[in-house]
């Protein structure tokens, strides 16, 4: 009983660590969703600004920028837009390595997780077993008290006919007295009776 109640509670620890590791993992995939939308968005970003630096690179950009009197803005601009694309690289950089590592945090909660599962199975194996022998050994004890009740029942009949044998045999016996005695009497008064006639 005592190692069946400990594995009861060791399963309900099992069950409740099993919840909070699949709470943080379910927080740690969505932060991964989260930093996936930024690496995506990012990289819109960076695509954006290299498309706009291809638009300005063509010969008639180069040509009306030349020409125009925004020169000095439109170079202000241009170091601006790398400034914009190389900071969103690094930052694309910095967020996919966080998502690595947030990957390798998902895949650390899901082997404890399998690791959880795979004791609860066999705690759950063990529990089963034991209630398996608990139930057996109770059937056991039943079965042995209906034996030797039923002993006691066959041995108390037993003695009981043996009782009732003796107590007709003892009638019969003091029936066979009364009547030999009667018999006896009888003769005795047949024989007075001879006497007195």
């Amino acid at each position: 009983q005592q190692e069946l109640r400990q594995l009861q509670i060791q399963l309900e620890l099992l069950r409740k660590q099993l919840s909070v590791q699949s709470i943080e993992l379910y927080n740690a995939q969505i932060r991964l969703w989260a930093l996936s939308i930024e690496v995506l968005n990012l990289q819109r970003g960076i695509e954006e600004i290299m498309r706009q630096q291809a638009e300005e690179n063509t010969m008639w950009a180069y040509l009306a920028s030349f020409f125009s009197r925004n020169s000095q803005e439109a170079e202000v601009k241009k170091t601006q837009r790398d400034r914009d694309r190389l900071q969103k690289i690094a930052t694309r950089s910095i967020k996919e390595n966080i998502v690595k590592q947030q990957n390798s945090i998902i895949q650390t909660y899901k082997r404890a997780i399998d690791t959880i599962n795979e004791n609860i199975h066999s705690t759950e194996t063990k529990i089963r077993v034991r209630e398996d022998q608990e139930r057996r050994k109770i059937e056991k004890e039943i079965l042995r008290q209906k034996r030797n009740k039923m002993k006691e029942q066959e041995e108390k009949k037993a003695r009981e006919a043996t009782k009732k044998r003796e107590r007709k045999a003892k009638e019969s016996h003091e029936a066979d007295q009364a009547k030999n005695k009667q018999n006896s009497h009888s003769k005795q008064t047949c024989l007075h009776r001879c006497w007195w006639n």
